[in-house]
């Protein structure tokens, strides 16, 4: 088998939307304005060299290039689960040695900027295990290189922002050096983006963490979404319907569509479809500054209602504690007590929105068609919502507005919140391509790319054939915890909230440690006294990474160690001056965890004396 085969068939099992673009692209082939050769180096290995103008450049060592890959992937500083962005290919050397440093839940984002030359690469060179890498993704410039800053953001979070990197291949900068300052206005974007977004989520998980506490009464008495995988007949499609503009002109033929698909209503768009005679079977929330007055109506009580533990706890003050399905959080808090139940929590893609929020929901049950309506994702008209509704959000007016393709229109106009969503659409269909159909029934508004796009009354004349038992799903699914025996969860709770109290104790003691560790580096004294203290440092530290109760004051504190954690991964080369800069942030993190326990235990025991109440 050529080499050229060999790796069609890798990346035909690992990315068949790529090898069916490649394959249309072969057959307009260019001539390229470079030559390109492949020669052996002094070792005996193949290496790949670029020929313009009569002059060659060899993209690897003459001598070792397998040595010279190493050396250059040890230079990289990353952590194993860092997200790198590497621009250019070449012919594979290095890209393999950078991805024996990091672990599965590490990204390797690769952009080649020169189609012809990875024509040539796969013709001449053996990548089969680099294109069957599933945590690889290889972007070309010409074919997808339009996909590469959606994938960023999709991949982009608070825990990875900090150890994401964007590195080259030794002279693709000076060979293709407009192409490479593409890539860094992307990465840059994607990466303030993602910033500026940490900062916010951070600054506000005090508050966050103060909601999931005080909804502690009401997950004791809901269902565990996860326990609903594979619950669904499988042929039966879910429909999200979203507040946007155009559900206006659709929405009554949702009354066709009932019963012979989940519907799920986002929290605005419920009690819309509900003054119009039309009940959904889910309607869903997140958003710890979610208003209240959205919840009012009594009538939401009968309907199954899928939320987030850091929802703001006036809404579920409002909402009451019946129907409740707890959805997803990244609390360990929350998983620690669900595990406890024997039950497993799965982790569903929340992306930001309650869209989003419902889409990843949809998929992670295992729905095979999911159906968009009402999901804008742009200014239709110039409005925000459905049925009137109008924005209120403080912040509107200060988003970028710009054009993004259309379903109806060629183009319509968006602004940056809904653009971030949509980039996240996008990126989900592309990663569910295979597992999921998406039919993008809006009838307005922004194209999602692999979408379906057709009417909704297509939709549900196509899909929604069939009639099921719905409610009869949510019945027959166990509460996370037994309704007759509550006294046990008290007891756990009582449990938990002794685990916080020692752990203030543990802060001090890490606090204390640290403040000696510095005055001892800065002697240059690292004897016995050093030893034990780094001794409490690293045993502290691990309770603290994978302790679920410690997890909770991990979350209630981060926005106070924002400015720390950013810089948690900029080392200082001198190796005196980085462990000083180390200790002076464990002293700051464990100082700030100690001043805030008690803060914590007021809301903790609010809850707690709740649910007593309620026995």
């Amino acid at each position: 088998m050529s080499f050229w085969d060999k790796n069609m068939e890798a990346l035909r099992k690992r990315d068949e939307d790529m090898y069916v673009n490649l394959q249309k692209h072969m057959k307009n082939r260019e001539i390229s304005e470079y030559e390109y050769v492949v020669e052996q180096a002094r070792d005996g290995s193949d290496i790949l060299g670029i020929v313009k103008n009569n002059h060659k450049i060899m993209l690897n060592s003459t001598y070792r290039p397998e040595e010279e890959a190493k050396k250059y992937a040890e230079k990289i500083k990353l952590t194993e689960n860092s997200i790198i962005i590497f621009y250019g290919l070449g012919n594979g050397k290095i890209v393999s040695e950078v991805a024996k440093k990091i672990n599965d839940e590490a990204k390797l984002l690769i952009y080649e900027p020169c189609l012809e030359l990875y024509y040539y690469v796969m013709e001449h060179f053996d990548l089969a295990d680099i294109l069957s890498d599933k945590r690889i993704s290889v972007f070309v410039e010409g074919i997808d290189d339009d996909m590469l800053s959606s994938s960023i953001s999709f991949l982009l979070n608070n825990v990875n922002v900090g150890v994401t990197v964007l590195e080259a291949h030794p002279k693709y900068k000076d060979i293709f050096l407009q192409s490479y300052e593409k890539i860094q206005c992307i990465f840059k974007e994607c990466r303030d983006s993602a910033l500026t977004n940490l900062r916010t989520i951070m600054s506000r998980s005090k508050l966050m963490t103060e909601n999931a506490i005080a909804n502690l009464p009401f997950f004791v008495h809901s269902k565990l979404s996860t326990d609903l995988i594979g619950k669904f007949p499988v042929d039966m499609p879910a429909i999200i319907v979203a507040g946007g503009p155009s559900l206006d002109k659709n929405y009554e033929v949702l009354r066709q569509a009932k019963g012979k698909a989940l519907i799920i209503a986002m929290d605005r768009t419920a009690k819309f479809l509900l003054d119009r005679g039309i009940v959904p079977d889910l309607y869903c929330s997140l958003d710890y500054t979610k208003s209240p007055s959205l919840f009012q109506d009594e009538r939401l009580r009968d309907i199954p209602f899928l939320y987030m533990p850091d929802l703001n706890h006036n809404v579920m003050k409002v909402v009451g504690k019946k129907n409740l399905i707890y959805g997803t959080s990244d609390f360990k808090f929350y998983d620690s007590l669900i595990e406890m139940q024997g039950k497993t929590p799965y982790m569903i893609p929340v992306g930001g929105s309650v869209a989003t929020f419902a889409y990843g929901f949809a998929w992670r049950m295992g729905f095979k068609r999911i159906i968009l309506v009402g999901q804008d994702l742009a200014l239709t008209d110039g409005k925000v919502y459905s049925g009137g509704q109008v924005n209120t959000r403080k912040d509107a007016e200060e988003f970028e507005h710009m054009m993004i393709p259309g379903n109806v229109e060629e183009m319509v106009e968006t602004r940056g919140d809904f653009y971030v969503y949509w980039v996240w659409f996008n990126q989900a269909v592309r990663e569910g391509r295979g597992k999921v159909e998406v039919t993008n029934a809006t009838e307005g508004g922004a194209r999602i790319e692999g979408t379906e796009i057709i009417t909704l009354q297509e939709a549900v004349d196509k899909y929604c054939t069939k009639q099921y038992d719905i409610q009869g799903v949510f019945d027959k699914e166990d509460f996370i915890f037994s309704q007759d025996d509550l006294q046990e969860v008290v007891g756990l709770l009582k449990k938990k909230r002794k685990e916080i109290v020692a752990l203030k104790a543990k802060a001090k003691e890490a606090r204390d440690a640290a403040r000696r560790c510095t005055v001892l580096t800065e002697r240059g004294d690292n004897g016995k006294e050093f030893k034990e203290k780094n001794k409490i440092l690293s045993k502290t530290g691990k309770q603290f990474d994978e302790d679920a109760t410690a997890s909770l004051l991990n979350k209630y504190t981060e926005g106070m160690m924002l400015k720390q954690d950013i810089d948690l991964y900029v080392a200082e080369d001198d190796t005196t001056k980085e462990m000083l800069r180390l200790y002076s942030k464990l002293e700051y993190d464990y100082n700030v965890i100690f001043e805030n326990v008690d803060d914590l235990l007021v809301k903790y025991d609010e809850a707690l004396k709740e649910i007593e109440d309620e026995l």
